[in-house]
């Protein structure tokens, strides 16, 4: 007879550890719905939003590209020199090299983060965006046809701090560059 009611309560316990497993999960599913279905709500809600948003994202995009190549097409055979404010190579630049640059080419410094130049800087940005970033700052950058052509000239320039080469033979590079 005890063994009997060992048994029977055994029995109830794990019955009961199992319903209140169950119920459990079921309270965390619950949980789950209530807090997944408003989130649903607002999404839908939103959406139409979101698209128009995105819409004229895009739109503003393409006008941006178009007046982009406009600005390409209309400095056709522009050349710019592009060089930043770094301690190691500002001097050498802005003393030696800026002076024996032809006149036609157009100057962009980059100070800190901040565009020097006479042209808008939203195209300005696009165009060194667009410009092959490879051998770093300075860059001798030429437009043809629409098309950014980029060089960097940074060992150059480098070599001519260390005394490996003549600022005139620098210039002349820059020079060939610019055709």
């Amino acid at each position: 007879m005890v063994g009997l009611i060992f048994q029977v309560r055994y029995i109830y316990t794990i019955h009961t550890n199992q319903v209140m497993r169950l119920l459990k999960t079921i309270r965390d599913i619950i949980g789950v719905v209530i807090i997944l279905i408003p989130a649903l709500l607002l999404l839908v809600l939103c959406l139409p939003f979101i698209l128009l948003a995105l819409s004229f994202s895009r739109r503003n995009e393409e006008r941006f590209n178009i007046e982009y190549h406009n600005f390409l097409v209309g400095l056709n055979g522009a050349t710019f020199f592009w060089y930043s404010d770094k301690r190691t190579t500002l001097y050498f630049i802005e003393d030696m090299l800026l002076p024996g640059l032809k006149p036609e080419i157009e100057i962009i410094k980059l100070q800190g983060k901040k565009l020097i130049t006479a042209h808008d800087h939203r195209y300005i940005s696009r165009l060194i965006a667009n410009a092959k970033t490879e051998g770093g700052i300075p860059y001798i950058i030429k437009i043809v046809n629409g098309t950014v052509i980029s060089k960097s000239i940074n060992n150059e320039v480098y070599n001519a701090i260390n005394g490996r080469m003549r600022g005139q033979e620098l210039l002349a590079l820059i020079d060939e560059f610019v055709g």
